[in-house]
């Protein structure tokens, strides 16, 4: 494990990484995290900081044996003036894609924490102060869609279902119990709602059942259910 933090050279003074505003979604596709790394840059001078700005800055999130890069600077950031025992603060927009954020879902959605490589630099001149650490950082969340893996069971008792007849259907999937709403469309025009409900069709045939999880009336996950409905004899 790489650790060299807190990093001081002259009066600079790096301190204080973490993940801000962070939005997981892990219901796109790819599935995608975004938000703010914030760190703070302390002048410990008697002096104000001139033309410091932040020169490199490298961040990965980290899962046993795989990474994410979600940040990586193209340009230097310039940094106003920082008075003497002043801190600044320093946001960088990050975002990342791909399989490994369905790894960290629940370090970030749960624990609010997640293993980080950083690294970064802040230049003055030809002065350079460096931070560079690999860490568990505190994670502040503003909002995490997570894949639900929803599939529906019919549960009737009957071997078949037929007109006429009370049938039960069900619903069970990961996170279920964070949706908002549990929305059924039988087939047949009729819109019931709960994770588990019971409907009597009037007409054999075939019919497509098909169930929507929401969050704020909008839809999270989607699954259907071909199923046969048969005519029921005395």
């Amino acid at each position: 494990m790489i650790d060299r933090s807190p990093s001081i050279v002259l009066t600079t003074q790096i301190k204080n990484p973490r993940l801000r505003n962070v939005e997981l979604n892990s219901k796109r596709d790819p599935s995608e995290i975004t938000g703010t790394f914030s760190i703070d840059v302390t002048n410990t001078g008697v002096l104000s900081t001139t033309a410091t700005r932040v020169t490199q800055a490298s961040i990965e999130l980290m899962k046993e044996n795989s990474s994410l890069s979600v940040i990586e600077l193209e340009k230097p950031i310039p940094i106003e003036t920082i008075e003497p025992s002043e801190t600044r603060t320093v946001d960088i927009e990050f975002s990342g894609s791909g399989s490994f954020v369905d790894n960290i879902v629940n370090d970030v959605c749960e624990e609010n924490k997640v293993n980080t490589y950083i690294l970064f630099t802040v230049s003055e001149v030809i002065l350079a102060a460096t931070y560079e650490n690999t860490t568990e950082l505190d994670v502040s969340v503003s909002e995490c869609i997570i894949g639900s893996g929803v599939t529906i069971a019919n549960i009737s008792t009957a071997d078949t279902i037929q007109t006429n007849q009370d049938s039960t259907f069900s619903v069970t999937g990961n996170n279920i119990s964070e949706v908002d709403t549990i929305r059924w469309d039988m087939g047949d025009g009729t819109i019931l709602e709960g994770q588990q409900v019971e409907h009597r069709y009037a007409t054999s045939g075939d019919y497509t059942v098909r169930v929507d999880l929401l969050v704020d009336e909008e839809s999270i996950d989607t699954e259907t259910e071909d199923i046969t409905v048969e005519t029921f004899a005395l």
